[in-house]
């Protein structure tokens, strides 16, 4: 693929400014002022700043295979019945140079750019364990082939790459330091706005009810309910949450997420940290800082947690579909994290690579049936059932949910 050939920085950037600006100003009026301001701030600050494309150039890697590659024939020009091309022993080099930061940077044309072609063969983003990083591929004889030929041509290729990409580098700095401001005057006017809504309406006598159209989602921050502890024979009390918390926290998700698809493109390169980090961000404006994310839950680390009183009381991974083994593996792995007490949990499925996205909930759909029981629909892209931890013998009540990132 070619980098810097897309959206200027400048008007990409600006462009995010304004989404930013339209977003804030859409606010609900029961949800912005039943949430205290400070919370929106970091909330948007957060979802919007952008971290600067670097590479590590220390950590870069090769690899060669043998094969024979074309060459043109010289004497093809002055004899016909030279074949135009030779095949000739060859090297297919690879190298992996590993990044952090923001890889649509990549794509933005900077101002001032040069005419040069910059070409890289893949990008691959961080999941999991997975350090993101670029491909980039040469073909050489091998008989012009040497260590220092080929870190030449590379280093070479890197090099131009960190000195262009390090002009919309700049943009992104000088976006983040802008930001805070931003977001700050936006909620600002907001507030503004409903203040002199609110007025109005006093002054009219206008009653102010709630949009019967509008989901009851309760949106004032509050703590978790949970059901007093139920003596047992053989065990201590379990606190268990509320399914109408349970239900509660399903449905924030539903609304974040679902928000990711009405602009897929900003959200598709991100990976599952990223993504999970912007749905903790979100539960938090709502439950007073209890989600917290990678915390440590028996077998391993829980993407999102609600704990209370030392108990998770709500779990939940973020996994990118990588088909239905994977699926599978997920839940068993989300089982993992879960102790006894934990019986509510949940799992965020993110679609980035499938553009047939209905066979995707097909496919979802069959292994659900086939995994657990009593399964009901809670809608056209997200499931409950129940099922048995096979490490405990505790029946779990699962709900999965998906979104489509493709674009």
């Amino acid at each position: 693929m070619r980098c810097f050939e897309g959206t200027l920085a400048q008007q990409a950037f600006s462009q995010m400014q304004k989404e930013i600006r339209k977003e804030i100003e859409s606010l609900p009026d029961e949800r912005f002022t039943n949430t205290e301001q400070e919370a929106w701030i970091e909330y948007f600050v957060s979802k919007y700043e952008v971290d600067p494309f670097e590479i590590n150039e220390d950590g870069i890697e090769y690899s060669i295979d043998e094969h024979d590659i074309r060459v043109y024939n010289t004497w093809h020009s002055m004899i016909s019945y030279e074949p135009e091309y030779l095949l000739v022993p060859g090297l297919s080099v690879v190298c992996r140079v590993p990044f952090v930061g923001e890889s649509d940077l990549l794509k933005l044309t900077p101002n001032p750019h040069t005419l040069d072609i910059f070409e890289v063969d893949k990008i691959v983003e961080g999941r999991n364990s997975e350090t993101a990083h670029l491909i980039l591929s040469e073909e050489m004889r091998q008989s012009d082939a040497s260590a220092d030929a080929i870190q030449k041509r590379f280093s070479g290729r890197v090099s131009s790459l960190k000195e262009e990409v390090s002009r919309n580098n700049a943009e992104a700095v000088r976006f983040n330091a802008a930001l805070p401001g931003l977001v700050e005057e936006s909620i600002r006017k907001r507030a503004d706005q409903l203040d002199r809504l609110h007025s109005l309406k006093r002054e009219l006598k206008i009653p102010l009810r709630a949009n019967r159209e509008t989901a009851p989602i309760p949106i004032k921050k509050k703590k978790l309910v949970f059901p007093a502890p139920k003596p047992s024979e053989d065990r201590s009390p379990s606190y268990a949450i509320k399914d109408e918390d349970y239900e509660n926290i399903l449905d924030l998700i539903d609304k974040q997420c679902s928000t990711f698809e009405l602009t897929p493109s900003s959200y598709s390169s991100l990976g599952e940290e990223q993504l999970r980090d912007i749905v903790l961000a979100m539960l938090n404006t709502h439950y007073e800082q209890m989600a917290t994310g990678e915390t440590f839950r028996k077998s391993g680390k829980t993407d999102i947690s609600i704990p209370f009183e030392g108990h998770a009381a709500f779990i939940s991974e973020c996994k990118i579909w990588h088909g239905e083994k994977a699926l599978r593996k997920a839940i068993d792995q989300l089982f993992s994290y879960s102790t006894w007490r934990d019986v509510k949990v949940s799992l965020i499925v993110f679609n980035r690579d499938n553009k047939n996205f209905p066979s995707l909930l097909d496919a979802i759909d069959s292994m659900v049936n086939d995994y657990g029981y009593k399964v009901n629909k809670r809608g056209e892209s997200s499931w409950r059932f129940y099922a048995t931890n096979k490490e405990n013998e505790q029946l779990m009540q699962v709900t999965i949910q998906a979104f489509d990132l493709f674009c």
